[in-house]
């Protein structure tokens, strides 16, 4: 059984602590992964083509074998996305948010007067250069469905249509929902005649655009609500919206930004893709003003109880992030005041008095100019008009000469008037070089008052950054203060912790757990939490000339880093490294691991004889029994260890869940039917209209006036209550720990099962280091597989086990379902009344039963995980023992047999381990593959090969200048043709050879009589004696000794350089054998 058939990698629960931290020791970056996954993906391309490519061995077993591994490698091939939940209230600005992080400015659609966003958004990366995306509309089914209970929400308790219902309210929405789509309200028949915009339901809208703008505009009309009133919107239709942005950095290292709009949204398929979600996320991001992320104690409060208790039962707490928006929103006086920040600012303050008070004297000094000007002004139209009647004067004159005047007198007279229209005019250019003067000092002045404002502008926005940093810093602080609180307060409804009073929680002192272990877990959770303080409206002012048009300049950044944005970017891009760098590692060694076990088998020299392959084979199956044997209590320890924190652990609680569920119900049930209190809704029952949307929806509404309402939930929440933070120990920690001690005692196994079978099988003539070899091989490859395999189980379990965790209140639901049919019947006067006795009754009445069987049907979804544990464990095993099977098998193969493989994939092992081993080195991940010594190639200098004379091979064997054989890639393409007649008493044999790969000549002088250091440097070996030389040249005795102690001599070689150097020897193994056996012959 494949053991890896249901596990998704998709899904990476982060694990054990040292699975959440990076591997800075590995060289894998956000540019280079990519290329790692890409060459990772060739070699296993190239491994397929290889086995494919033969079709002399195809039909082999092993090669079949091989064939399927390779195809299941093929689909571990990919990436590891990081799905990233954004969650939030209506306005807090996630769209906002989204849009600078993509970095384009309106691609999702954002309004400052109503909640956009209706379904589910999903944002990926694309890998064109388009804008594209896929608009999903709800089923037939799925909308009339909704278009009924719509319609039934706009009957009021007389049992009439509301025509103008008030659209804050229950019946408002619905209305405005149904006059979206129809532009009408009106009975379910002519409605559903009405095709215009449901003729999409069941179906995908693809939208492709090459302008942002343009995109935009297309997919505004199905993710915008528009308050037109002509109907022909689809936004209430619509299941879920994926979009794909091009050239998006972000997106880029395989992120996923979900927007969910709400959890319970009032649309059954909306809200069953929003949990979804949320429950395959790989990280939540909780998004809120930050006005509003301090003061409503949002991360206490968390989107409520049952939100937070689910995050922390799926093991997602750790992977919570705070996002506060809207930070350029400030009051930097009342920050001043609240964060003491006096002395910090004063100095600034008093810089900005300074300049205040200059700037005045300078306006008033201006004003003083102003009045001077006025004055020249008016002194200049004197000059003028008195200039005008010296003019008319001296005219008059010149008028009256002409007429008899005295030429003497009109000359003097109209000389003095010039005389005077001079002076005049003197003192005018003086008046108007004076007003010159002036409107240039005035103009100074206002040059001066303009820098002066903008210091004082400069000075105010060092107060506003001061106020925005401290306001964050604080924020920030209080935020973790309140988380603490909240999962301290979870703590405490689980009886983990003790009582706390409302002061206590405002100091550090208030986290008195029940333990240190407890005390030090809510410590580090909340002090790891990751806050951001961010202003997507600055940052996009900063980015994109287009908004600072429209919509002005940056009022308190200067750059976009205080922002915060680049900053969630980076975050982005570290929780996907994490991920892709696990991945990237799991998958190389994974890959490197399968072509070395390759190259293991065909690299081997096989067995000789049958008697000892079939002693070897019957060996290896009794000590695999053994293994098996031996692994049974192991599981059982782990079947006990399961039980302890199933059956004892979270049973135990869980009953003590039933009993406080079974105390609360009535109270809860009469709570829902309480007088509505309209200053606090929450301490308050609901209204008869909300009440009656809730029964109609199965217990489940979201309220425009109440908020979110789980009738389910508030009945299952003292059972989950007191199973949450067992649960999340048991699945966070103890479960973990319970796996990685089977894992170890299966290695301890293992490594026993390594020692045992290599004492039995060193009396066969099979070579003790070629064993050793091969339990060497075998350890690397178990360790390798259970490691990795372990891990998968893990994720596979996070992943079941959030689906268990999510059964209580479906079960709940179920009991319930009768009571919800019988208040849906109820109309008419006193309806309300009697609704409200019927649930009363119910809850009474089917309490006992109802939690039992919500507490039974967990506790036998756990059953179902502990067995299926237990059956991927027990696969695990038996792989493990399958994986042996392959790597021990060529001790009872035929020679023949993997001599046919290695002369098949010979040169396509080498390629693909020189890869391999390439990509080690690159991703600095630890080599498990040991480096082969390079051959030592003839000597430039040397002569051209030359043969042996009077061979017994069929094809001439080159020889060096100094004698010694080298083995060419031209010999070894050569028919080898070994004659061994009298002492072996047979016919000669010829052996096909192919060549292992090219320039990789090796010299075999003296093996019968070297050292390791010989072994490891070939240059050293002497050149004289070259006994497989004579064993070629000579047919007597002396020839057949020296060929057969060219392989007796593999017993004074160390392992590792006997698996260096004997995979270019066992081509000739066929015939060293016969010359071994013919000299045992002799001896006889």
């Amino acid at each position: 059984m494949d053991t890896e058939h249901h596990f998704s990698e998709d899904n990476d629960p982060w694990g054990d602590e040292a699975g959440r931290r990076l591997l800075s020791n590995i060289n894998v970056t956000h540019s280079n992964v990519e290329s790692y996954f890409k060459r990772c993906s060739t070699i296993v391309s190239n491994v397929e083509k290889m086995l494919d490519g033969d079709m002399t061995v195809i039909q082999q077993p092993r090669v079949q074998a091989w064939i399927k591994d390779v195809c299941k490698l093929k689909t571990k091939i990919a990436l590891p996305k990081t799905i990233i939940a954004v969650v939030g209230d209506t306005g807090a600005g996630k769209s906002s948010l989204m849009n600078a992080l993509v970095g384009y400015a309106d691609i999702l659609p954002t309004s400052g007067m109503r909640a956009c966003t209706a379904a589910v958004v999903e944002v990926v990366a694309n890998k064109n250069n388009l804008f594209q995306a896929d608009i999903e509309f709800l089923s037939e089914r799925e909308w009339n469905d909704e278009l009924n209970l719509l319609l039934n929400d706009l009957i009021g308790s007389d049992g009439k249509v509301k025509t103008k219902p008030d659209l804050q309210t229950t019946a408002g929405i619905a209305w405005l929902k149904v006059k979206a789509v129809y532009g009408m309200v009106a009975n379910i028949k002519k409605l559903s005649s009405m095709k215009t915009v449901t003729r999409w339901l069941g179906k995908i809208k693809k939208i492709s655009e090459r302008d942002p703008k343009a995109f935009r505009a297309v997919i505004d009309r199905y993710v915008e609500s528009t308050d037109t009133g002509d109907g022909n919107q689809f936004w209430p239709i619509v299941r879920q919206v994926r979009v794909y942005l091009p050239k998006c950095h972000i997106l880029s290292s395989d992120a996923v930004l979900v927007d969910l709009p709400g959890i319970r949204d009032a649309n059954a398929a909306r809200d069953k893709i929003a949990k979804e979600y949320l429950k395959n996320s790989t990280a939540v991001w909780v998004v809120a003003s930050i006005h509003r992320a301090v003061d409503d104690k949002t991360a206490k409060d968390l989107l409520g109880e049952s939100f937070r208790r689910q995050l922390l039962m799926d093991g997602q707490y750790g992977s919570v992030a705070f996002i506060c928006t809207k930070t350029d929103d400030i009051r930097p006086t009342e920050i001043i005041r609240a964060l003491n920040l006096r002395d910090k600012c004063q100095p600034i303050e008093d810089e900005i008095t300074r300049l205040q008070v200059e700037k005045s004297n300078k306006e008033a000094k201006i004003q003083e100019i102003e009045g001077i000007l006025n004055e020249l002004v008016v002194e200049m139209d004197e000059i003028k008009d008195e200039i005008q009647t010296l003019r008319e004067g001296i005219a008059d004159i010149e008028d009256g000469v002409e007429a008899g005047m005295d030429d003497d007198e009109g000359s003097e007279a109209i000389q003095n008037l010039q005389s005077v229209m001079d002076e005049n005019k003197q003192t005018l250019r003086s008046k108007r070089q004076e007003r010159k003067d002036q409107q240039n000092y005035c103009h100074q002045l206002q040059e001066q008052i303009i820098e002066i404002i903008e210091k004082i502008h400069s000075s105010q926005r060092e107060i506003a950054l001061i106020s925005v940093q401290a306001r964050n810093e604080y924020s920030k602080k209080q935020i973790r203060r309140d988380f603490k609180a909240g999962l301290k307060e979870m703590k405490r409804k689980a009886g983990v912790a003790q009582e706390t009073s409302d002061e206590d929680e405002d100091d550090d002192s208030y986290m008195d757990c029940s333990t240190r272990a407890d005390e030090d877990q809510i410590g580090s959770t909340a002090d790891n939490l990751r806050v951001f303080t961010v202003s997507s409206t600055e940052h996009m002012k900063l980015t994109n000339k287009d908004i600072c048009r429209k919509d002005g300049d940056a009022k308190v950044f200067d750059n976009t880093e205080d922002t915060q944005i680049p900053a969630l970017r980076e975050f982005v891009h570290e929780m996907t490294s994490m991920r892709r760098l696990q991945g990237t590692e799991k998958l190389i060694k994974r890959v490197g691991q399968f072509v070395l076990d390759m190259e293991g088998y065909i690299y081997d020299e096989g067995t000789e004889h049958k008697s000892t392959r079939a002693t070897a084979m019957s060996i290896f199956r009794s000590h695999i029994m053994k293994l098996k044997e031996k692994c049974a209590p192991v599981l059982n320890t782990l079947s006990e260890s399961i039980d302890d924190l199933f059956n004892k652990a979270i049973k135990n609680k869980m009953a003590d869940g039933v009993l406080h569920a079974v105390g609360s119900a009535e109270r809860i049930g009469a709570n829902w039917g309480m007088k509505v209190n309209k200053q606090n809704r929450k301490d308050g029952g609901l209204p008869w209209a909300t009440y009656k949307a809730t029964v109609d929806r199965d217990g489940v509404f979201q309220s425009p006036t109440s908020g979110p309402i789980d009738f389910n939930e508030d009945l299952s929440e003292p059972m989950y209550n007191s199973i949450t933070i067992v649960w999340d120990k048991v699945f966070s920690g103890t479960l973990w720990r319970a796996l990685d001690a089977c894992k170890t005692s299966i290695l301890v196994v293992i490594r026993g099962f390594t020692i045992e079978i290599q004492q039995q099988l060193t009396g066969l003539d099979v070579g003790a280091d070629r064993i050793t070899r091969i339990n060497q091989q075998h350890m690397t490859s178990a360790t390798t597989k259970i490691g990795e395999l372990m891990s998968l189980l893990k994720e596979y379990i996070t992943e079941r086990q959030r689906g268990v965790s999510r059964v209580v209140t479906p079960k709940v639901q179920e009991s319930m379902l009768p009571s919800y049919d019988h208040c849906r019947g109820e109309s008419g006067n006193g309806c309300f009344a009697r609704m409200k006795g019927h649930m009363s009754k119910h809850i009474s009445t089917s309490k006992y039963l109802m939690f039992d069987q919500a507490s039974t049907e967990l506790l036998k979804q756990l059953a179902i995980l502990q067995e299926d544990i237990l059956r991927h464990v027990q696969n695990i095993c038996e792989s493990l023992c399958e994986d042996m099977m392959t790597i021990y098998e060529p001790l009872w193969e035929a020679p023949d047999h993997i001599q046919k493989l290695r002369v098949a994939y010979s040169d396509s092992i080498q390629a693909l381990m020189d890869d391999v081993k390439d990509l080690y080195e690159e991703a600095n991940i630890e080599d498990p593959i040991k480096p082969r010594p390079p051959p030592s190639p003839p000597s430039e200098t040397s002569a051209p090969p030359k043969s042996l004379p009077n061979s017994t091979c069929s094809s001439t064997m080159p020889l060096s200048s100094s004698g010694d054989l080298l083995i060419t890639d031209s010999w070894f393409t050569s028919t080898v043709s070994v004659s061994v007649k009298k002492e072996c008493e047979r016919e000669p044999t010829t052996l096909n050879v192919r060549p292992m790969a090219a320039q990789r000549a090796l010299s075999l002088s003296s093996l019968n009589s070297r050292s390791q250091t010989q072994l490891e440097n070939p240059s050293s070996l002497p050149k004289a004696n070259n006994p497989l030389q004579r064993s070629a040249n000579c047919s007597g005795r002396q020839g057949l000794q020296d060929s057969s102690n060219i392989f007796a001599s593999r017993q004074q070689v160390s392992g590792e350089n006997r698996s260096h150097l004997y995979p270019r020897m066992l081509n000739y193994r066929p015939m060293y054998d016969m010359a071994a056996k013919a000299v045992k012959k002799e001896k006889l």
